[in-house]
């Protein structure tokens, strides 16, 4: 097996771990040989960490519901991930758990407490198939612990004998091909390979009475997404705020930002700063009127996070800033419409959290984004 950590100590206790359990699993394995089930009741599919990724899971449903259409399809993600799969119409349950190790505010007390009551939840439902797509060790226990029949995983962080099906992980495989990737090994028809967002009519409606107060012509308006889960993907408020005026000024676009609540106040310097009208609708949606918000409008610029994913599988015209923390071609967005603008450093991929010198997103510079975002408009609007 080879595993994912960096920290070898990882590699070195996992591996003699996943050893002494495969032989210590290996009897009752042989006595109770499990097989895919052919006709599933209860399926679970299970993806914990962040919005980006749980937007990249929705077709495993897709075609899970396609292949066994009278299966009961749950998806297991995070509270604030959830409206991104809300209205899918191929999920029938959703079961939200906040998994303290995928929380960017590191907190410790009552995690124990919390894993064992999703243990009980999760048990009490009787699920046939489990299908963890991330690969996570403690997602891989919470299926046995709870009873799951058949499961599915990668075992790259370990846990791997307690799968009845260890999926082959690749390496350069971007997040849909990996998702999908659990289905082929389980000789599942890949019917739909392409991610599709819905919106549900309230949604829909707030958006459209957004512009309407606000008087934005929504062809005619640019999203702007400025700030990401982690500093190192940021780009400089100062070159945000010098290239929300050039785009004010010289292309006449109305500019909304957005973010999280805790967004707000830096999202408000840098419209200050830049000495224009725009709204900052940052903390004012939720994620499936955000979701409704980018469909709506014309164009968008943003950093590596999940609205950049979303914007991209809604194709809209859209100029991603990516940082050198990740490897572009194996995480970043990849509409058609897309154009995702990486430097490449010597630290490349680095994967760091926090970065004093930045030099990856140092390098982007206003013009050069700009300049993209006028071809672009220049694309998409027809002028008259």
């Amino acid at each position: 097996m080879e595993y994912v950590f960096k920290n070898k100590f990882y590699t070195i206790f996992f591996t003699i771990f996943d050893f002494i359990g495969s032989v210590l699993f290996f009897p009752a394995k042989l006595i109770f040989r499990s097989k895919l089930p052919k006709d599933p009741k209860n399926i679970l599919i299970i993806r914990l960490d962040h919005i980006g990724d749980v937007v990249y899971s929705a077709p495993v449903a897709v075609n899970l519901k396609l292949a066994y259409p009278d299966a009961r399809i749950t998806f297991l993600v995070s509270t604030p991930a959830k409206d991104i799969i809300a209205n899918n119409p191929y999920i029938d349950e959703i079961i939200c758990f906040d998994a303290p190790w995928f929380s960017r505010e590191k907190k410790t007390n009552g995690n124990s407490a919390l894993f064992w009551g999703l243990v009980k939840k999760v048990r009490k439902i009787n699920f046939d198939i489990g299908l963890d797509l991330r690969g996570d060790f403690r997602q891989i226990v919470l299926m046995w612990l709870s009873g799951i029949r058949f499961r599915v995983s990668y075992g790259i962080t370990g846990g791997g004998f307690l799968l009845n099906k260890q999926t082959h992980y690749h390496k350069r495989f971007n997040p849909l091909e990996r998702n999908l990737h659990h289905l082929e090994s389980l000789n599942i028809p890949i019917v739909i390979n392409r991610t599709e967002l819905f919106s549900s009519k309230d949604d829909v409606a707030f958006v459209e009475g957004f512009l309407s107060e606000n008087n934005i012509k929504p062809e005619y308006s640019v999203i702007i997404h400025p700030c990401a889960g982690y500093s190192s993907k940021n780009w400089s408020s100062e070159k945000f705020s010098e290239l929300a005026r050039l785009i004010r000024e010289r292309l006449n676009l109305s500019l909304i930002f957005i973010g999280a609540q805790k967004d707000v106040k830096t999202i408000n310097s840098i419209i200050e700063a830049s000495g224009i009208d725009a709204i900052n609708a940052a903390g004012k949606t939720s994620l499936g009127e955000l979701v409704a918000l980018i469909q709506k409008t014309g164009f968008f610029i943003g950093v590596d996070s999940g609205p950049s994913h979303v914007a991209s599988i809604l194709n809209k015209p859209a100029i991603i800033l990516y940082s050198g923390t990740n490897n572009a071609n194996e995480w970043a967005p990849r509409g058609i419409n897309t154009v995702v603008i990486q430097k490449k450093v010597s630290c490349q991929e680095c994967e760091l959290l926090e970065c004093k010198i930045n030099e990856c997103m140092n390098l982007i510079t206003v013009k050069e984004v700009f300049d993209t975002l006028n071809v672009l408009v220049a694309k998409n609007i027809n002028k008259e």
